[in-house]
């Protein structure tokens, strides 16, 4: 995987770059298989603060600490324990604080274990990441989530009422859909799972969003498309008459050929449609 990251300042035409700033991520793949960059996203609302995730420790950067071209991060989480990996993050939404002041944001990670762990981050009224220097995670049993009515395999049979779960298999990807407030779950083998999350980013409720296997007259093509499924992109919201749909799109895999299909998802809270 990546072992390098930098931000290039665009010129005022976009023709060229006026600066790149290099991110420090002291990162060498050739000593170690955990050594590689998982993922790095801006934090929302900000233009300085930048979280980087790794096989085994996030960092975040604030670029108003560049010297010569080069940053350093500011703040390191730590995995506690060397026999788990960062296997897929994303950032949650953004949530005031207090008299409002202050910004959290919510850093979601999944490990291999298909175990969730939440951090939050919080931006104070200057700017500035209130924590600073390392911090160890301690994953423990990792979030509890809801899982009544999901069949953990196709063909299942749904979970029964009332009952919770700490992972559904080893852990592939998570997202987050900004306009839906859903957090994708995804592990091998395993249908993709959308949490609910409440005011304050909890997971308040789930429900299945895809099964782990799609037949081909589900979708109206000559094969179907299994898992799991990545790349989600929204892509607006469309109405049908009085209802309102939530439309993404994902990448899957062709039953027939195991290449990257493209699908279309519509859903609300009554119901799921694919193509």
């Amino acid at each position: 995987g990546a072992s390098k990251a930098c931000v290039a300042i665009l010129s005022t035409s976009f023709d060229s770059f006026e600066k790149i700033i290099d991110l420090k991520l002291n990162l060498d793949s050739s000593e170690c298989e955990s050594e590689y960059l998982v993922k790095c996203d801006w934090m929302p609302q900000s233009e300085l603060q930048i979280v980087a995730i790794c096989g085994t420790v996030v960092h975040v950067f604030d670029l108003k600490r560049t010297e010569n071209n080069s940053c350093n991060a500011t703040t390191h989480y730590a995995l506690a324990y060397e026999d788990v990996l960062i296997r897929s993050a994303t950032l949650i939404g953004s949530l005031s604080v207090d008299d409002g002041s202050a910004i959290e944001t919510k850093l979601a990670l999944l490990l291999d274990t298909g175990r969730l762990y939440f951090i939050s981050l919080t931006i104070d009224e200057e700017g500035n990441l209130e924590d600073h220097g390392e911090s160890y995670i301690e994953i423990g049993a990792g979030i509890t989530f809801p899982s009544a009515g999901i069949r953990r395999y196709c063909g299942g049979d749904p979970v029964p009422k009332g009952s919770t779960a700490t992972t559904f298999g080893e852990g592939v990807f998570l997202a987050y859909l900004r306009q839906s407030n859903l957090l994708l779950y995804q592990c091998v083998s395993s249908c993709c799972i959308a949490m609910l999350l409440d005011d304050d980013g909890g997971i308040c409720g789930s429900f299945e969003l895809l099964s782990n296997m799609i037949s081909a007259d589900e979708i109206g093509g000559h094969y179907g498309v299994s898992g799991p499924y990545t790349h989600f992109q929204e892509l607006g919201i469309v109405r049908r008459g009085e209802e309102t749909f939530y439309r993404v799109s994902c990448v899957g895999r062709s039953t027939r050929s195991t290449q990257p299909r493209a699908l279309l998802l519509e859903f609300n809270e009554h119901t799921v449609s694919v193509k």
